[in-house]
């Protein structure tokens, strides 16, 4: 299924399936993703980083964002074997493969998972990318602005 994310999107949804456990829930949700897009974009530069910067927005906001609305359970002790995608999740992935697509791209990379993220609304991801100021339509507007290259 991640055959065409690029590396640091790879890293995103491993990160996304960490912060599930460590919140103690039982499905990946939108907003994991978007904590873990937020945590690589902190550690350094990727196209969403640099989408986020376009429209004067940091990570450190969006992740604020998430966390104020994010329940948090008891952590799981035991990784599961394969944890399930919720309904905005897939929705968010999908919308991914679509922004990539319309931007002419092969690979679907961080700043087409934060399209995608901005794109499923009413999940949490999108609220709280909203909440900060940061939409899908300010996103499609400056991603063809992003240099070449990066990621």
């Amino acid at each position: 299924m991640f055959d065409r994310f690029t590396k640091p999107s790879r890293a995103v949804m491993t990160g996304s399936s960490d912060l599930c456990l460590e919140f103690g829930h039982e499905v990946i949700d939108a907003d994991h993703v978007l904590l873990a897009l937020c945590g690589l974009a902190r550690e350094g530069e990727t196209r969403a980083g640099l989408l986020l910067e376009r429209i004067g927005v940091t990570p450190d906001e969006v992740a604020a964002a998430v966390e104020a609305r994010i329940e948090r359970g008891e952590p799981h002790r035991e990784r599961p074997k394969r944890l399930p995608f919720s309904e905005p999740a897939k929705r968010t992935l999908e919308a991914a493969f679509e922004a990539a697509s319309r931007n002419g791209d092969h690979v679907i990379g961080t700043e087409h998972l934060l399209v995608g993220l901005a794109s499923v609304a009413g999940s949490e991801a999108e609220v709280a990318l909203r909440s900060v100021g940061a939409t899908k339509e300010r996103f499609d507007a400056a991603l063809p602005e992003l240099p070449e290259g990066t990621e």
